[in-house]
C-alpha cells in the first residue's frame, strides 16, 4: 500500500513530517473514542489554518507597503491574528474558536 510516509521516504529531513503523521493518526483514534464528528474536527481546523494563511497574507500586505512608503491597516482584528492563537491548547483553544463561530 502506498502511504505518504513511503512518497516522502526516509531520506534526510522526513522525520518532522512522519511525527507529525503520528501525531494526527493519534488524534483521529482518540477522535474515535470520544465520538467527535469529522465535523467538530474539521471546521475548527479549517478556522485556524485560515487566520494563520490570513495573517501571513497581511503579512506579505504590510511588507508591500512599506516598500512602497505608504501605510498599511490591518483589516483582521487583533484577537483573531494568529500571534495571539497559536500559543492557545485545550479549553482556552476551544473557547476562543466558540466565539470566532
Amino acid at each position: 500500500m502506498l502511504t505518504l510516509q513511503k512518497i516522502l521516504g526516509e531520506g534526510k529531513g522526513t522525520a518532522p513530517v512522519v511525527q507529525m503523521l503520528g501525531r494526527l493518526h493519534n488524534a483521529l483514534d482518540r477522535m474515535r473514542t470520544v465520538r467527535l464528528s469529522f465535523r467538530d474536527l474539521v471546521v475548527p481546523t479549517a478556522i485556524l489554518l485560515y487566520l494563520r494563511w490570513l495573517e501571513h497574507y497581511e503579512g506579505e500586505q504590510e511588507a508591500a507597503a512599506a516598500f512602497d512608503g505608504r501605510e498599511y491597516a490591518s483589516s483582521l482584528p487583533e484577537e483573531l491574528r494568529w500571534k495571539n492563537l497559536k500559543d492557545l491548547r485545550g479549553e482556552r483553544l476551544t473557547h476562543q474558536i466558540s466565539e470566532i463561530l
